[in-house]
């Protein structure tokens, strides 16, 4: 047999695995994220690819970050223009792969700029204009995949995930950016302006003006992530913990997801569990079985340390990853503790 086709038997085999083990049993149950695992490259000697182990890690590790994701986000809005939900396939479809990328970056994700459907475009009152994303790309680099730990690879796949849903990447497209006088640009969503009011303890208001996001790092980084300077994303004199979707990774540091990042997709016309479930669309793929999604999750999609409430504030992620961006993808880097 071909090295070739050996790959691709062998890919083959580790998703139909996975999918066994990993899926609910005996469920119809729809997803918002589902995974495409065939851009994994699998060597059998690991020279230029992943070993089947190391690939076996990856997918278990991505299919943590999916399952987080789908543990909270439910579907899309009802609140979206009539001409934008016709376009809906009911779910984003993320393309997963890995390759040797060198340079120090990690990997990076972000919408499929290269797939017509990618962005589904629309106006609200000729006004607003509205991009859901129904494809993405998710690659890591081969050296980071065998390097590092089950759980780094995991929390970078939930970071990743978010900026493929449009955490980031998407803001702009929505309409999500601006400046309130001759102040830097910012995050102006109203959702998640009204959750970093409650998380930032901001006395007497119920929403606040902007959420701070990152101003430095160049493209890639700023205007994509939360303002790590900011105490309500980054409390590490405090407690040693920052935010998931800021946009630098910081050693030895405790990483949670706000409710701020939860809203922003809520901005972003997703359902998402807590906030806005009367707004769900039914799309025949999906099901009523999702609002309760821990009842068919398989102890295997369960994350640790989280809050028994899924969308307790501030829910601690256990091992540390962050990233920075492009316009269409996210690059992942490291850096040291300020």
């Amino acid at each position: 047999m071909s090295s070739s086709r050996f790959t691709k038997l062998l890919l083959l085999v580790l998703s139909a695995f996975f999918l066994m083990v990993v899926s609910p049993e005996n469920s119809t149950q729809a997803q918002v994220i589902d995974l495409d695992l065939s851009g994994i490259v699998i060597d059998p000697e690991g020279e230029n690819g992943l070993t089947p182990a190391n690939a076996a890690r990856y997918v278990d590790a991505v299919r943590r970050g999916q399952a987080f994701w789908n543990a909270r986000v439910l579907g899309y809005s009802n609140t979206l223009p009539q001409d934008v939900q016709s376009q809906l396939p009911g779910g984003l479809v993320i393309l997963i792969s890995n390759q040797e990328i060198g340079g120090g970056v990690l990997g990076f994700a972000g919408v499929d700029a290269t797939t017509i459907v990618n962005i589904v475009r629309g106006t609200i009152f000729n006004t607003r204009q509205v991009a859901v994303g129904t494809t993405a790309i998710f690659t890591l680099d081969d050296d980071f995949i065998r390097q590092s730990t089950d759980d780094e690879i995991t929390d970078v796949a939930i970071h990743e995930f978010g900026h493929a849903l449009g955490i980031g990447t998407l803001w702009d497209d929505n309409g999500l950016l601006g400046q309130i006088g001759p102040g830097p640009i910012q995050y102006l969503g109203a959702h998640a302006r009204r959750a970093f009011a409650i998380e930032a303890g901001v006395a007497g208001l119920a929403t606040t003006g902007f959420v701070p996001i990152e101003q430095q790092g160049g493209p890639g980084t700023a205007l994509a992530h939360w303002d790590d300077d900011s105490p309500t994303f980054n409390s590490i004199a405090r407690d040693n913990r920052i935010e998931l979707m800021t946009g630098f990774f910081i050693p030895n540091t405790e990483r949670f997801i706000s409710r701020t990042s939860l809203a922003s997709l809520v901005d972003l016309h997703y359902v998402v569990r807590g906030f806005n479930e009367d707004e769900l669309i039914e799309f025949p793929r999906v099901l009523a079985s999702r609002l309760n999604p821990q009842s068919s999750m398989t102890a295997s999609q369960r994350l640790t340390g989280f809050s028994s409430n899924p969308f307790g504030a501030n829910e601690s992620l256990g091992a540390s990853s962050a990233a920075k961006r492009r316009r269409a993808t996210v690059n992942i880097y490291k850096k040291r503790r300020k």
